[in-house]
């Protein structure tokens, strides 16, 4: 038997003398140590069965008591356990903690496994002592270690099935996740939008109700009701008409004769207050449009269809979107079907945005009004964006392999991570401030700049644009910490700046999340107060997303009442109306340069330029154009009465020293500023 035992050890330790490791087959949780030659590697591997083997050269007496605190027994190795010489390997078992990491040592050393004769024998050998002391615990004397090349491979092909499979559907399940927040995102700021045109809209119709109303018993359809009825009319940006109802025909309207006596059918619904509502209205003065009335007291307000949901249905047309009263089931107003399911739990009067019969619910109950605005993202619809995603990520996780995975997948993922770079940089202060300048048109000189968060990355890493950062840095709950940043780093700089050019402002971003939490204020009132700043020299830019945020008002006069101007940074790529940034005290509009660059063109993004800049000026905003590149863009929308703008053309962003150097120059008018041209050249 003992023989058998010695050769079996001869096997897995690679030749060496098995004296040793017979020993310490026999003592099991000790150390047994056969002497390497002076060298002094070893690695430790940690197994589920609780227990530690080390496979290596040998280590000094004294340092292995200090490491283990065990009271080590030598077994077969000479002069007291002290080391002689030979190579060979050295096997220890002892009691191991079930918390540290399975299969961190693995990783860490992977990379010497050329150094060690016999290591994946030795492993092999440790997994079978843990079965052989089970066994002598119940008093079975070990048999003989053996691992045939069968049950070999079969191990090695299960870790690499494993490191495969594993990610691949883990993988998919993040991807499925990520997907659904972002869905649950989409979904959140959608119905907020329906709810808050949906306000509008009541509200005007009891403003309607109560004027017309307070007339006392004058004849409801008397020219001078007629008149008030245009009146209201014209200073609405949503009503299209208002008419007296006698039953279900008007008996007359705001468009003189024309609707009179037209049935307009039963109302599709009618709410718990009385408020009757057809989704679809035609008129005989307008056949091929297609209109919303809502009718409360007798009077009726007409819309357009699309008005009545705003943007919010240009912005997710994969959508169910609608209002609905609690303990209905049925759809108020919106597009799409319905599932009843959609509508539980409305009596709470408690937002709900969660998962229900294969689609993201998003319900956001009325502050005024007794009705939930909702929107439903189907689940086909969300997971369509991440199939492609879904198949590579399953296809590279099979072809990954125990060593993709262990060592360069979590590895790099750690290295690589994105929020975990984008943390240390906020934490380093990694990021400057670049000033790209903002000119005026008539003169050709700099009157102010905006502030463009910069990432200084180390030499030889991959550039990441704000493009990328500052989207993450939201996702990542890190839009306050870079919103104190770019304060900070601007407390610092305009100082400088205005020592230099005392009337020049300085243009800052601020996140949707900043504007609506109160942090946007504080920044700004720190700043005014640090710097002693004009106000009217600082500019805060807003996005139109952040306009559709409940609050949003509220934030932006309380930013206003600080002096500061505002602005709406890259208009009309977002949700936003023009009739809807009338209710916001702003001052600036900056155009998007898709349109600032169309209006020199032929096509009909001219046409919408054009539109965009003259509505602007009657609401009177300033406009900015952004992105400007060439003397025709410049020329063009200075003819249509833009005064500032901003672009390559003047100059790209660049650091404050650069800016101080450049700054003398700016401030002075070129001598020979661009000036408008002459006519207008008709769109085609």
């Amino acid at each position: 038997m003992e023989g058998r035992q010695r050769a079996a050890l001869e096997f897995v330790l690679g030749g060496q003398d098995a004296q040793a490791g017979f020993h310490a087959a026999q003592l099991p949780f000790q150390l047994a140590r056969q002497t390497a030659g002076g060298s002094q590697r070893g690695l430790v591997y940690p197994f589920l069965a609780q227990q530690e083997v080390f496979v290596g050269g040998a280590r000094r007496h004294e340092n292995r008591r200090r490491r283990t605190g065990d009271a080590e027994q030598q077994q077969g190795a000479p002069d007291g356990g002290k080391p002689s010489g030979g190579g060979g390997a050295a096997v220890r078992i002892r009691h191991f903690s079930s918390k540290a990491p399975v299969f961190r040592p693995v990783c860490e050393h992977l990379r010497d496994f050329e150094h060690h004769a016999g290591l994946l024998r030795g492993i092999i050998f440790a997994c079978n002592i843990r079965s052989a002391s089970d066994h002598h615990q119940q008093g079975v004397r070990w048999g003989a270690v053996r691992m045939s090349k069968l049950a070999t491979t079969l191990v090695l092909v299960c870790a690499m099935l494993v490191a495969a499979v594993v990610p691949t559907f883990m993988g998919i399940a993040l991807l499925d996740y990520f997907a659904f927040e972002r869905a649950k995102n989409q979904a959140q700021t959608v119905s907020k939008a329906v709810l808050k045109r949906a306000d509008d809209v009541l509200t005007q119709l009891w403003e309607v109700s109560r004027t017309l109303g307070d007339m006392g018993n004058s004849p409801p359809c008397a020219s001078f009701a007629r008149a008030e009825m245009g009146k209201l009319v014209l200073q609405s940006p949503l009503l299209r008409a208002i008419a007296v109802l006698d039953g279900s025909r008007v008996a007359c309207s705001s468009l003189g004769h024309s609707m009179d006596k037209v049935d307009i059918g039963q109302p599709d619904f009618v709410s718990v207050r009385g408020v009757k509502v057809w989704s679809d209205v035609v008129l005989p003065a307008a056949p091929n449009l297609h209109y919303s009335a809502l009718a409360d007291g007798g009077y009726a307000i007409f819309l357009n269809r699309g008005d009545f949901l705003g943007a919010a249905e240009l912005l997710a047309p994969h959508m169910t979107l609608g209002l609905a009263y609690p303990g209905t089931a049925a759809q108020f107003l919106g597009s799409g079907n319905v599932d009843p399911a959609w509508m539980e739990g409305l009596e709470d009067r408690v937002p709900v945005t969660e998962e229900r019969a294969g689609a993201v619910v998003a319900l956001t109950p009325s502050s005024k009004f007794s009705f939930f605005a909702m929107a439903t993202l189907p689940k086909h619809a969300y997971l369509h964006d991440m199939a492609l995603t879904r198949w590579i990520v399953g296809v590279t996780g099979a072809l990954a392999g125990l060593l993709v995975f262990t060592v360069i997948f979590w590895q790099s993922r750690r290295a690589l991570d994105l929020r975990t770079q984008l943390q240390r940089a906020i934490q380093n202060r990694d990021f400057y401030l670049a000033y790209q300048p903002i000119v005026d048109l008539r003169s050709g000189a700099w009157v102010g700049a905006e502030a463009l968060l910069r990432w200084r990355r180390p030499l030889g890493a991959e550039a990441i644009g704000p493009d990328i950062f500052i989207p993450a840095a939201e996702r990542f709950g890190l839009s306050g910490d870079v919103a104190t940043m770019v304060f900070d780093l601007a407390r610092q700089d305009i100082p400088v700046i205005a020592a230099q050019a005392p009337d020049f402002y300085v243009s800052l971003n601020l996140a949707p999340s900043e504007l609506c939490s109160g942090k946007g204020r504080a920044l700004t009132q720190r700043l005014l107060e640090v710097t002693g700043r004009d106000p009217k020299l600082v500019f805060i830019e807003l996005t139109e997303r952040g306009l559709l945020e409940q609050n949003a008002k509220e934030r932006i006069e309380e930013l206003r009442a600080l002096g500061v101007r505002i602005a709406i940074d890259d208009f009309g790529t977002g949700y936003s109306s023009l009739a809807y940034l009338a209710s916001f005290s702003l001052d600036y509009l900056k155009l998007d340069k898709l349109f600032t660059q169309g209006i020199a063109d032929k096509g009909p993004r001219r046409t919408v330029a054009i539109q965009i800049v003259e509505l602007a000026r009657s609401l009177d905003l300033d406009v900015i154009a952004e992105g400007v590149e060439t003397i025709e863009q410049a020329m063009a929308v200075s003819t249509h009465g833009v005064a500032k703008a901003q672009g390559w053309l003047y100059g790209r962003a660049v650091p404050l020293d650069e800016l101080l150097r450049r700054l003398p120059e700016g401030l002075r008018p070129p001598p020979r500023a661009p000036q408008p041209i002459a006519r207008e050249v008709p769109a085609s």
